[in-house]
């Protein structure tokens, strides 16, 4: 049997793409590097050779790791991802009764999964090593005087990259009369939501390579009395990212949030009530730690979907500073007349202001922690959110505002958009910060302008 690595130089910007776009192109290419190393390991306890696409200089250092001094690289060629397999496949048959070829990013690919593949082939005409997701990682074929037929029949016209590629491929398989077999199914690492479940599933050694390869993203939620509504939020938000730590900051509840949320795995903090007041208990504690590369403000009340979580954490990890979910109702309630008034009013006084027009003051919102540093955040209570903005503003920092769905909260009433007057309060509350704001930017002004025109005497 002949081992065919097929895989793509690791540049930057080409390789890992969707899952780029939620940890950012740096962390993407690390971890492909890990997954190529891993799997250059493993080939090297078989007759093999690299089937590559791109730069061959560039997985050099990566061979230099693996100890291969002279390696057997091929380039890839073909139109598209069908035809290049074909002509890997074909060049090797030349020489070798059977080949099994595998992708290069396989977390889970051992020397076990190869060799028990290699045995169901000696009894079959092909073999597939099925992916999560519906796709393959491996594909074992055996010399004979159709195999090129067998091959351009299977992947003729496929679209790739979708979830039902493997059962067609099987289809067709079953329309040609051959003996197919499926080996292990296996975890690929193709987005943010991969990488999680991988990450909370394995231990070990390419465990601990990956993980360091991960920004350290932490999640900040201040809790009020959300013991119905935290398994859910705190469960679908570990689903989609591979967050480091998230850590629930409890504001006084009393119907056992906190205990809740220690069970789930997040670290619980407490702090004095007010909305701001939670969010500064959660940044000092990691400023304590260490810092942080990017925090996450989200609520405890199921009404965001974790997905924009995600966007929101790419765009900051693909560049932005400051990264916010404008709120798009997706049901009748979900965002009530009086919210709606007072987004646009705390909006349009910012722009009227400050100059930058924001779509919404939704909580769901990430930021370099760094920049959440610089601007010296102080409101303890409601006004935090539109404190955040303008300093964002006036501190000059890149800002991204991403569409996102909003639903209404899924169990218990709103502390502040339940009622006329709770939602008055939050808005005095957020009006006050406006003005107190502005206040600071024009008395900043004037005491600029007064030292620009004093001529102290001679």
């Amino acid at each position: 049997m002949h081992l065919i690595v097929f895989a793509r130089a690791p540049e930057l910007g080409r390789v890992k793409s969707r899952l780029a776009a939620a940890i950012g192109r740096d962390s993407a290419l690390r971890i492909y590097e890990t997954l190529l190393d891993h799997t250059i390991g493993i080939a090297t306890h078989f007759d093999f050779s690299i089937h590559l696409e791109g730069e061959s200089s560039l997985i050099l250092p990566v061979l230099d790791r693996a100890g291969i001094r002279e390696p057997y690289l091929k380039e890839q060629t073909g139109e598209n991802l069908g035809d290049r397999m074909i002509a890997a496949i074909l060049s090797e048959l030349d020489l070798h009764d059977r080949v099994i070829l595998v992708g290069s990013d396989i977390p889970d690919l051992s020397t076990d999964v190869i060799s028990q593949c290699d045995r169901l082939l000696l009894e079959n005409d092909l073999i597939f090593g099925p992916a999560h997701d519906g796709g393959f990682y491996l594909l074992g074929v055996h010399k004979g005087a159709d195999t090129e037929e067998i091959l351009r029949s299977l992947f003729s016209g496929m679209e790739w990259s979708h979830n039902s590629v493997l059962a067609e491929l099987l289809a067709r398989a079953r329309d040609l009369e051959k003996n197919v077999t499926l080996g292990p199914v296996l975890q690929d690492l193709d987005n943010a939501s991969d990488l999680a479940n991988w990450l909370s599933e394995n231990q070990g050694s390419l465990k601990s390579r990956i993980q360091k390869t991960v920004p350290d993203v932490r999640v900040i939620i201040p809790v009020l009395n959300e013991a119905e509504n935290l398994p859910v939020v705190i469960r679908g938000l570990t689903a989609v990212f591979p967050f480091r730590q998230i850590i629930c900051v409890d504001n006084g509840s009393t119907d056992g949030s906190a205990e809740i949320a220690r069970s789930l795995g997040a670290h619980v903090l407490e702090s004095a009530r007010g909305y701001g007041n939670a969010c500064l208990a959660g940044m000092d504690w990691v400023k304590n730690q260490g810092g942080a590369d990017v925090i996450l403000f989200a609520d405890a009340d199921c009404a965001d979907k974790p997905q924009d979580a995600v966007s929101v954490v790419g765009a900051v990890l693909r560049g932005a500073d400051f990264a916010l979910v404008e709120r798009i109702p997706e049901e009748e309630g979900a965002l009530l007349p009086h919210a709606r008034f007072g987004n646009w009013l705390s909006t349009s006084l910012i722009a009227l202001f400050f100059g930058h027009s924001y779509r919404d003051l939704g909580p769901l919102r990430a930021i370099r922690f760094a920049s959440l540093l610089s601007l010296e955040m102080e409101d303890r209570n409601f006004g935090w959110t539109v404190e955040m903005q303008i300093r964002a503003v006036r501190r000059g920092l890149k800002i991204v505002e991403i569409p996102g769905g909003y639903r209404k909260r899924l169990y218990g009433a709103s502390k502040v958009s339940a009622t006329i007057m709770g939602s008055i309060r939050a808005g005095l509350i957020i009006l006050r910060t406006v003005g107190r704001e502005v206040w600071r930017d024009r008395g900043a002004s004037w005491a600029k302008r007064r030292k620009r025109n004093h001529h102290p005497s001679k």
